[in-house]
């Protein structure tokens, strides 16, 4: 909705801004890379003269926290008058005390649900009479969430009714409400090798280029081309030639992850950062390790057992990075490289 808002209102200003995945960027790269990125747009165009004498617009996509709003106002220079700025969130305490107005995202009605499904499931507005009795029962448990009604749609999309039938009487035997339980049976529906590729792009993968993504696949020994299909599925989307997952979908996949044992050493990936030192610390890794994701800007300088890698013998990514070069962390490695194994 703020992207079509975004769309309508933008001519009527001198200068905008839609600064997508505020809070990622901001936990990955900081408040100056966040700030650089919103006046580099907005600065665009230096005729205009200074911010504080334009009519800007700006949208904050995915606030988390108040702390992030504070900083970034006590950063930024006055705009000029009449100058709007929309702040999306899923936590209505950010958005107390500091906006105008606060409007609540509301379902989609039966009508408009039934148009966007209907486009997923079939590509068109209308469909067979057979099908009315399940879009109905699709509809009913999606309620209204244009991303339930996108993922359950594209699953069932092409298939006959039988199927469709068993589909939609397994939601209903879970009798959970929430739109995870949707993203999990599309899941589910992947092949063994597919859902492994969707996991990797989950946990380590996700922003960057598709390139990128696909060479790395490549190297693990996955077929990349079929793999980055699930675009189909509505689990990822490229845009701009750039891999990317709605945050719904990627914590319904953090989720399988740490489901899969209690202990993060007996996880197939790891992105935490103090579930990583205390894996790696403690010599608790294991077999099942299969990538290692590890952000050094917030941690202090450690030192690796000799030994810590032998234990996880089938690791085939360790990515040790510090976002923008902040942080001063120091990796110790006294056995160098040779206790890692060949993957």
């Amino acid at each position: 909705m703020a992207k079509v808002v975004f769309t309508k209102l933008c001519s009527q200003f001198d200068s905008c801004c839609f600064l997508k995945n505020f809070t990622e960027k901001y936990e990955k790269h900081g408040l100056e890379y966040v700030r650089d990125e919103l006046f580099r747009e907005l600065s665009k165009d230096t005729s205009l003269g200074r911010l504080d004498r334009r009519r800007v617009l700006i949208v904050l996509d995915d606030v988390s926290n108040t702390k992030q709003l504070d900083e970034l106002k006590s950063e930024a220079p006055p705009l000029g008058p009449s100058s709007k700025v929309i702040i999306t969130s899923r936590d209505k305490h950010v958005l107390n005390g500091r906006v105008d107005k606060i409007h609540e995202a509301k379902a989609l009605s039966y009508n408009n649900s039934l148009e966007l499904f209907n486009l997923k499931a079939f590509h068109k507005d209308g469909y067979e009479s057979e099908y009315e009795e399940l879009i109905k029962r699709a509809l009913a448990y999606a309620k209204g969430i244009p991303l339930a009604l996108t993922v359950l749609g594209s699953l069932l999309q092409s298939r006959p009714v039988d199927q469709w039938e068993s589909a939609l009487r397994k939601l209903e035997r879970l009798a959970i409400e929430g739109i995870q339980v949707v993203l999990k049976l599309s899941y589910d529906g992947l092949d063994d090798e597919v859902r492994e590729i969707f996991l990797d792009i989950a946990c380590f993968f996700k922003g960057r280029s598709r390139e990128y993504v696909e060479a790395m696949l490549d190297i693990f020994g996955f077929h990349a081309s079929i793999g980055l299909g699930i675009v189909d599925k509505a689990l990822i989307s490229l845009h701009h030639g750039v891999v990317w997952m709605h945050d719904l979908i990627q914590s319904m996949a953090f989720e399988i992850v740490r489901k899969e044992c209690k202990n993060p050493g007996g996880r197939s990936r790891l992105w935490n950062s103090n579930e990583i030192i205390d894996v790696l610390k403690d010599n608790r890794g294991s077999g099942a390790i299969q990538g290692i994701s590890l952000c050094l800007s917030q941690i202090k300088d450690f030192e690796l057992s000799a030994y810590v890698f032998r234990e996880v013998a089938n690791l085939r990514l360790l990515k040790l990075y510090s976002p923008n070069d902040k942080g001063s962390c120091t990796v110790k490695l006294p056995s160098g490289l040779q206790s890692f194994p060949n993957s």
